[in-house]
C-alpha cells in the first residue's frame, strides 16, 4: 500500500537531543591580578606554593565556592585552558543540535505544505468531534 506521504519516509528517524542549557556560575569570575602595592602574600589554592605580593596571580572570585581563591600562573593557566576546552566542546555540541533541529523544522514545514496534510488533519479533527462522548 502506498501512503500519501511516501515521499517523506526517507526522513524517518531524524532526531535531535533535547538539551537544556544551564548557564550556572554567573556569580563567579576569573580575574588576572597584578597590583603589587595592594596585594598580600598568599598560597596557590591548588599546589599550595607561596605567591609573593610582587608576583601576578589568577583569582577565582566566587563566594561560597570550594575553588575560590588565588592560583599561581601555572595552575591558573591550566585551569583556564581546561575551562576553555570544556566550553568549546559545549559550543560544538550546541551548534550540532541547532543544525539537527533546523533539519527537523525544514522537514516538518515541507510536510505541512503537502496537499494531503490539510485533508488528513481535517479528517482527524472530524473523527475526534464525531467520536466525542456527550458529557452532561
Amino acid at each position: 500500500m502506498i501512503y500519501e506521504f511516501y515521499k517523506y519516509e526517507k526522513e524517518h528517524g531524524k532526531s535531535s537531543v533535547a538539551l537544556d542549557v544551564n548557564f550556572g556560575g554567573a556569580g563567579r569570575k576569573w580575574v588576572f591580578c597584578n597590583d603589587p602595592p595592594n596585594q598580600r602574600m598568599c598560597k596557590c589554592h591548588k599546589c599550595k606554593i607561596k605567591i609573593l605580593r610582587e608576583v601576578p596571580r589568577i583569582q577565582l572570585d566566587a563566594s561560597y565556592h570550594y575553588g575560590a581563591g588565588f592560583y599561581c600562573l601555572s595552575c591558573g593557566t591550566d585551569m583556564l585552558i581546561d575551562k576553555q576546552t570544556s566550553l568549546k566542546t559545549s559550543v560544538d555540541a550546541i551548534n550540532n543540535e541547532v543544525k539537527n533541529l533546523g533539519k527537523i523544522v525544514t522537514i516538518a514545514e515541507e510536510v505541512m505544505q503537502d496537499e494531503f496534510y490539510a485533508q488528513k488533519m481535517a479528517l482527524g479533527k472530524l473523527c475526534q468531534v464525531i467520536g466525542r462522548e456527550d458529557r452532561r
